[in-house]
């Protein structure tokens, strides 16, 4: 009888101890890098990039869906859009708003019946709005998200 109090006894203390001892301070783990989907892996620069001119001061991007290979006119059209420039201000609207919302300032969309101009000083803002036609192209899910947006503040047609 003695000895089960005994071994009780030395189980609590383990158990106890174990559950209320000190340990040294865990240094942060490094956050893992996370890959992005395959879709976003290989974007590519959609529309044509036009430099400025001694006429033109801005970098412009040309940049018409209809005559893509991959063209959403159809289906645009059938969710009662435009289907062609103005629908496209509002989805490069939205996907703007979700990605870089200050971006917004730095670029003009200028639609057009077919196609759409965006214009910014700089290539790389203009770059940055070709890779996101692209992303939009590749990502149903996401266009879809650009147009609530977009319709959010009243911007697609």
């Amino acid at each position: 009888m003695l000895i089960k109090l005994f071994l009780i006894f030395l189980l609590t203390a383990v158990i106890v101890h174990f559950l209320f001892r000190e340990t040294p301070e865990r240094k942060p783990e490094r956050a893992k890098k996370i890959k992005p989907p395959k879709v976003m892996q290989k974007l590519k620069m959609r529309g044509v990039v036009i430099e400025p001119t001694e006429y033109t001061k801005d970098y412009s991007l040309a940049y018409y869906d209809v005559q893509e290979k991959d063209t959403d006119y159809a289906y645009l059209n059938q969710q009662g859009y435009q289907g062609g420039g103005y629908s496209w201000e509002g989805i490069l609207y939205g996907a703007i708003k979700i990605t870089d919302p200050q971006l917004l300032e730095r670029v003009e969309l200028d639609p057009e019946a077919d196609g759409i101009m965006i214009n910014a000083q700089t290539r790389k803002d203009i770059e940055k709005v070709s890779y996101l036609i692209d992303r939009v192209k590749a990502d149903k899910k996401f266009m879809l998200k650009a147009i609530h947006h977009a319709n959010l503040d009243g911007k697609m047609e």
